[in-house]
C-alpha cells in the first residue's frame, strides 16, 4: 500500500468517525443531571485508577512527566458509544440510562484529558502526580544519542509554590 493510499483511507476513517461523533452528539440527552453527575464521578474514578495502572506498568526509568501523560490519556469514545446505544435499541430497561451515563462518561473523559494535558504540559500538576509516581524519578527522558536536547524550562517559584500547593 502507498503512502497516497494510507492517507486516503485515513481521511475516510476520520470523515466515518466525524459522522459518528455527530451522530452521538444528536443522540445525547441532556435532560437528567443526576445522571451526568453520575458520569462524570465514574470519570474522576477512572482517571485515579488509572495512576496505579501505569504506575505498575511503566518501566522504573519512565519520567515523571511521561507517566503523567500517560495516566491522563484515557479519553472513551468509538467503541463505547457503539455498545451503549446497543441497550435502548432492543428496548433493554434502563436501556436509555446506561447510554445517558455513557454518553456523559465520554464526554466527560474528552474535556477532563483536554485540560489535564494542558495543565501537565505546563507542568501546573506535576506536583500532584510526583506524590504517586515519586520524585527520586528524572522529570523527563535523556535525549538519544545524536538527538538534540529536549529543552525544559524549571518552573519559576510562583509555578513551583503552585504545584507544591496543589498536592
Amino acid at each position: 500500500m502507498t503512502a497516497t493510499e494510507k492517507d486516503f483511507f485515513a481521511e475516510i476513517v476520520f470523515l466515518l468517525r466525524t459522522f459518528f461523533f455527530v451522530y452521538v452528539g444528536i443522540s445525547i440527552v441532556l435532560d437528567n443531571w443526576y445522571l451526568l453527575a453520575l458520569g462524570a464521578g465514574l470519570t474522576g474514578l477512572l482517571f485515579l485508577a488509572r495512576i496505579p495502572v501505569v504506575l505498575a506498568t511503566a518501566a522504573r526509568q519512565t519520567p515523571q512527566f511521561d507517566m503523567a501523560f500517560m495516566s491522563i490519556m484515557i479519553p472513551k469514545g468509538l467503541g463505547a458509544a457503539v455498545l451503549a446505544t446497543l441497550p435502548a435499541q432492543r428496548g433493554v430497561p434502563g436501556g436509555a440510562t446506561i447510554q445517558t451515563i455513557t454518553f456523559a462518561v465520554i464526554m466527560a473523559t474528552t474535556l477532563f484529558s483536554t485540560g489535564l494535558f494542558f495543565l501537565v504540559e505546563k507542568r501546573r500538576i506535576l506536583g500532584f502526580y510526583a506524590l504517586f509516581f515519586g520524585r527520586d524519578r528524572p522529570l523527563v527522558a535523556p535525549p538519544l544519542p545524536g538527538q538534540p536536547h529536549r529543552k525544559i524550562e524549571a518552573p519559576t517559584r510562583a509555578q513551583a509554590a503552585l504545584a507544591n500547593t496543589a498536592t
